[in-house]
């Protein structure tokens, strides 16, 4: 009996032995569940607890109490509280994850023999800001000099990002040519210079330079530009301010807040002929200028010269009516010009149209004071030059020296044709109407038997009041080029005054006139004898175009 139960006793110790050893080797073969099934994917070991800890009464051996399973560090705290049977005793419901280690070892250590290679699919949530480069980049000191604009095919080059100032004081001129040569020069095809709101950029004279390696090149003025004094311009003789030579498909635009200041006043009493143009531009093709705000140009506010296809819109420019010669859009050797919806107040020509210039519209345009629109003067010093194909429509003119003008040297040759002036009104003109081919600003000119030759110009729905002394229309018209095929539709200007009427005179024009016209022009010219035109009386004229 002994001997049994000794042998009993010897095969129940076996049978332990066996299924303790069994036990660890099934351990080591198959961890048990909180055992990661594959390695943590955080560089740190989480201080949180996992999203699904292990139900486990009896941990295994060599095993700690909790290792979590997690392939990725969890962003937010487990929605179902961890099972065990030690609880932990200070894990807070909702805990942070960092990405840089606790300050103190953690209650449970995961089990991670090799760190991953590779970032988590899910940034951690971090009370600390995290040390590697964040999404976006970072503000610098010194910022990139173009963004991508909307749409992004177009880059944008801010002048602030190449040393622009915009106090006022500080010479931004060299920002303002950098940034004029890296976008000019780029390989983009669309580019934009932008002169930033809420800022005044003080700019001494500097050049625009094309052509630009770009298709189309937007120079956007939504600050001031603002030009220095007189007696801060280093070369006295300099004719423009701001000058765009040689650039194609440009776009000027100021979005109605940019503002261009000429500080002319500083300019007025020094003299005409070495005051600056404030915006010029010469050899353009396809220009588009528009939502300006120009003031107080020394001489004209802008010049086109040698420009094919501009589109000149919505500008505003404002100089006192007694500041000399500060046109406000001067034109010249220039074709295919349409100028429309701008507000001009200045001390000369609202718009001046010299030689050389053809197939130009002008309409809605807002005049006064200054001194009209005008075509010319033409043929100074002999020059041979030639306007035709000009339409002006819709203008109204308050208060201004003269009205529709043509004006044209004694000695010149070539001609103006092809000319109209419609739907015009007048709020107190002085001189509506004048052609004249006698323009002479000097206290005397010459008497010269060649002139510039006036010919088919039609006067239609013209209306308003007129405030001159004198002639409400006039037209004088040389001996040898007289005016010929002036034609007068609907024209019907009042005095300001009702004592005193309006008139007109006339001198070797040759007109004819359709439905209303006044006031009566009883000395235009019809019929030819010897070769010289003889006055007619109007009353036979009217029969005879009856």
């Amino acid at each position: 009996m002994e001997t049994f139960a000794h042998m009993l006793i010897l095969w129940l110790t076996y049978l332990g032995i066996s299924m303790v050893i069994g036990g660890a080797q099934l351990t080591a073969a198959h961890p048990s569940t909180s055992t990661p099934c594959h390695p943590s994917t955080a560089t740190h070991p989480p201080t949180n607890t996992p999203h699904h800890p292990p139900i486990a009464t009896h941990p295994p051996i060599n095993t700690p109490h909790h290792h979590p399973i997690v392939t990725h560090p969890p962003t937010h705290a487990p929605h179902h509280p961890p099972i065990t049977t030690h609880p932990p005793t200070h894990t807070p419901h909702h805990r942070p994850i960092v990405t840089h280690p606790p300050t103190h070892a953690p209650h449970h250590r995961p089990i991670v023999t090799h760190p991953p290679t590779h970032a988590p699919h899910h940034p951690p949530i971090a009370t600390h800001p995290p040390t590697h480069a964040p999404h976006h980049p970072p503000t610098t000191a010194n910022p990139p000099t173009h963004a991508p604009c909307a749409p992004s095919k177009i880059a944008c080059y801010d002048v602030t990002h190449f040393g622009a100032v915009g106090d006022g004081k500080t010479n931004d001129t060299k920002a303002f040519q950098a940034a004029w040569k890296v976008a000019c020069n780029g390989t983009e095809s669309e580019v934009k210079i932008t002169v930033p709101f809420g800022k005044s950029f003080l700019v001494f004279p500097v050049v625009f330079n094309g052509p630009c390696k770009c298709h189309t090149i937007t120079f956007e003025i939504l600050g001031k530009i603002i030009a220095p004094p007189r007696s801060g311009w280093s070369k006295k003789g300099t004719d423009e301010w701001l000058y765009f030579h040689r650039v194609d498909n440009l776009l000027v635009s100021g979005n109605g807040k940019g503002l261009l200041d000429g500080k002319g006043e500083t300019w007025w009493l020094h003299g005409s002929s070495s005051r600056p143009t404030a915006l010029r531009f010469s050899h353009c093709t396809k220009l588009n200028v528009r939502g300006l705000k120009h003031i107080n140009s020394g001489k004209n506010h802008v010049s086109l010269n040698h420009c094919d296809d501009v589109n000149v819109s919505n500008l505003t420019m404002i100089a006192p009516q007694f500041s000399p010669n500060t046109d406000g859009i001067d034109i010249s050797a220039s074709t295919n010009l349409h100028i429309h919806n701008c507000s001009m107040e200045t001390g000369d020509d609202c718009i001046a149209i010299n030689g050389g210039t053809s197939n130009v519209t002008i309409s809605n345009i807002r005049c006064g004071p200054g001194h009209g629109i005008s075509i010319g003067s033409l043929g100074k010093k002999g020059k041979h030059e030639i306007v035709e194909a000009i339409s002006v429509r819709n203008c109204t003119f308050n208060r201004t020296e003269n009205g529709v003008r043509i004006k044209t040297w004694q000695g010149g040759s070539g001609f103006a044709r092809n000319i109209t002036f419609a739907n015009i009104r007048f709020i107190d003109a002085d001189n509506p109407v004048i052609i004249d081919q006698y323009y002479c600003p000097h206290k005397k000119c010459a008497n010269k038997t060649s002139a510039v030759q006036v010919t088919d110009v039609t006067y239609m729905g013209l209306h308003g009041t007129s405030s001159c002394k004198n002639a409400t229309i006039n037209f004088s018209c040389s001996e040898t080029f007289p005016c010929t095929n002036i034609v007068l539709k609907d024209v019907d200007i009042e005095s300001d005054d009702p004592r005193r009427p309006t008139s007109a005179t006339c001198i070797n024009a040759h007109a004819r006139v359709d439905r209303t016209l006044k006031p009566t022009l009883n000395c235009l010219m019809l019929k030819k004898k010897g070769g010289k035109f003889i006055p007619t009386r109007l009353n036979f004229m009217k029969k005879l175009f009856s």
